[in-house]
């Protein structure tokens, strides 16, 4: 598997998604405040392993879904979704997995 290794200068890219399943991926943090740290990203609940960062959803993706510049709207800086390093239960089509809004 090909992952594109980023760096906080990089944030200048145009992306709205970044998917990345390799034991060496990291998040991309906007910010230096509101990082999980390694216990923040809980256990599997269905096997009870570790739980890793696959993929990152950056708010680029709100102007597809149509959202309005307003003070009260939806925002982020960043969510980072965290999954089974196992990839468990293959047998479930959906499966509860851990994300981490920095705002």
């Amino acid at each position: 598997m090909k992952c594109i290794e980023l760096s906080h200068s990089d944030l200048k890219v145009d992306f709205d998604f970044l998917y990345c399943r390799s034991p060496r991926a990291k998040p991309v943090w906007p910010i230096s405040s509101g990082r999980p740290s390694q216990v923040d990203a809980p256990k599997c609940r269905y096997c009870g392993g570790p739980s890793v960062f696959e993929f990152q959803i950056l708010p680029q993706l709100l102007y597809y879904f149509g959202v309005k510049d307003d003070v009260d709207c939806l925002d982020w800086s960043t969510i980072a979704v965290y999954t089974c390093e196992a990839s468990c239960e293959a047998s479930l089509s959906y499966k509860e997995e851990f994300a981490w809004i920095q705002v």
